[in-house]
């Protein structure tokens, strides 16, 4: 139970540094967030609890972030503005990573331990593996397709 409760922990900071993408989040309260996106979440999602709401700047547009727990499942959703889904952020243990993911993260960075992992899923785009691996104190991250192809590599906020 300890072990989940820190995974979790490491797994929300991470993914939500690697999500922001060189953003800064600021955090808001519901009533600070566009009805339409509140609207569009709670529509679509009527059984989840929400944990956060956040607001950041990604290429020059603003968009909205809703942190959310269905159950045991944790996801975080970003929207335009309008209410508009963009992206579906889905943590999961490492492990379960793909085959060609996790090859291809062991050849382009040796040494270095998977730390956390998550699925990107965004509409008509092929779904996306937010990775973050360590070696020592270094950290980065990287996003690959589902053939373990690297699209970006960052480091952490």
């Amino acid at each position: 139970m300890r072990s989940r409760f820190l995974y979790g922990l490491l797994a929300a900071g991470a993914l939500t540094a690697f999500a922001a993408q060189g953003a800064s989040a600021q955090l808001l309260s519901r009533d600070d967030v566009p009805s339409e996106v509140v609207s569009a979440f709670e529509a679509a999602h009527p059984a989840a609890v929400v944990k956060s709401y956040s607001k950041e700047e990604r290429g020059g547009a603003t968009v909205y972030e809703i942190e959310s727990m269905e159950g045991s499942r944790r996801r975080d959703f970003v929207y335009t503005e309008d209410g508009a889904l963009l992206e579906t952020e889905e943590p999961f243990p490492p492990g379960r990573l793909p085959d060609p993911v996790k090859q291809a993260l062991s050849a382009q960075f040796p040494d270095y331990r998977i730390i956390s992992a998550e699925k990107l899923t965004r509409k008509g785009a092929p779904d996306e593996y937010g990775v973050v691996v360590r070696k020592g104190k270094k950290r980065l991250e990287v996003r690959c397709d589902k053939n373990g192809n690297v699209l970006e590599t960052s480091r952490p906020q």
